[in-house]
This record gives C-alpha cells, sequence and structure tokens, in this order.
C-alpha cells in the first residue's frame, strides 16, 4: 500500500468512526481524472480522489473533502439528483412539444419551423441543465456544513476547510461570472466560503448545524 493511500485510509477511518458510515477510497491520477478532484461514487460506495489533491491538502483540509463527500453517499443526495432531473427533463420536454405545436400551426415556412425546433432543443435543453444544477446546491451546501461537524468530533480543525476550499479551486477562491456560476454544479465559492465562517461560529457556540441546513 502507497503512503498516499495509508494516510488518506487513516483520515477516511477517523471519519468514518464519527459518522458511522466507511465508504471505500480510490485513488487516481491528474491524467485518468484530468481536473476533477474529488467526487463521491454512488454505485461502488466509494470517495474517488486525485492524487494531486492528496498531494496538495493535509490531514485537516483533506478530512473536510472526505467528511464532503461522506456526507454526499450517507445522505443517497445521488437519489434526489436522479429524481429532480427525472423532474426537469419531463418539464423540458412538454416545452418543447408546446413549441413544437406552436410552429406547426404558426404558417411559417419549413425552414423556420426546423429552425425555430433547433433553436428550442438548444435553448430548452440549456435551461433544464441550469435548472438541474441549481437544484443540487442545497446538497452541496448541506455537505460543506455537516463535513465541519464531523471534523470537530473526528479531532481535526474545522478552520481549514477554508483553505481546502481555495486549494479546490487552484489556491485562491475565484470571482466567477453569474453564467460561470449557473452552469456549474456547486454554489457561488463565495457563499460556500461564508456558509463554512458562519457555520464554524455555530459550531463554537455548541449548535446543530445539521438540523439548520435542512
Amino acid at each position: 500500500m502507497n503512503k498516499r493511500l495509508t494516510r488518506i485510509l487513516a483520515i477516511r477511518d477517523r471519519i468514518a468512526r464519527v459518522a458511522r458510515f466507511r465508504p471505500y477510497v480510490r485513488l487516481l491520477g491528474k491524467i485518468e481524472m484530468e481536473e476533477l478532484q474529488a467526487i463521491a461514487d454512488h454505485e461502488r460506495n466509494t470517495i474517488v480522489l486525485t492524487t494531486r489533491l492528496v498531494d496538495r491538502l493535509n490531514d485537516d483540509e483533506l478530512a473536510w473533502v472526505v467528511s464532503h463527500e461522506i456526507i454526499h453517499l450517507a445522505s443517497k443526495h445521488h437519489v434526489k439528483r436522479s429524481a429532480d432531473a427525472t423532474r426537469v427533463s419531463a418539464d423540458i420536454s412538454q416545452y418543447y412539444d408546446k413549441l413544437c405545436h406552436w410552429l406547426d400551426n404558426s404558417g411559417r415556412g419549413i425552414l423556420v419551423r426546423i429552425g425555430g425546433r433547433l433553436i428550442g432543443v438548444v435553448a430548452l435543453g440549456a435551461i433544464g441543465q441550469v435548472a438541474i444544477n441549481t437544484l443540487t446546491y442545497p446538497q452541496e451546501k448541506e455537505a460543506d456544513v455537516v463535513a465541519l461537524s464531523l471534523m470537530i468530533k473526528a479531532g481535526y480543525n474545522p478552520e481549514a476547510a477554508l483553505s481546502a476550499l481555495g486549494n479546490l479551486y487552484g489556491g485562491r477562491l475565484p470571482d466567477l461570472s453569474i453564467l460561470n456560476v449557473m452552469i456549474g454544479s456547486h454554489p457561488d465559492p463565495r457563499i460556500r466560503e461564508h456558509l463554512i465562517k458562519k457555520t464554524i461560529r455555530q459550531l463554537q457556540q455548541g449548535r446543530d448545524v445539521f438540523r439548520e441546513s435542512q
């Protein structure tokens, strides 16, 4: 077993004891995973991390990342995401059918009708993807918040979540455009940073952050 895996498994085990949930861990190189750094693989009950990320973060920072992904797996966030995607897809399909019906009865030429359909596919597809991404925001916020509680119970420093978040974005939090935020699957990093800081203060006051994240 290599040093990276030994290190991350030790962190996983500490978090798993307090979470009462023990997923598998898999490490991938940058070439295999490109820029994706940490994901929860629900089908295999596995946390997937890049070796680059493991090398970049200290143990406290990695504890937040591992805790975040454990929350996704333990809370079965993929089930809600799948349901949301199905519902949005059904709504988009209905809008597209209405658009086609309107075009067919508009008296416009065939080229206009074909063009309208093509534009509709692209536009509604983009709207649907933005809607699905936006619906994942509460789950990401929940994972950010509850991960801090797990860190503290496992003996890690929750303040490290802030530097870990920065490292996930290449060393510093970017100022994302509205478009970048809309097409991303995570909330604006500045909002995440504010939520983490607020949650740390609440934890220091002994408040139930899991209940407040619902």
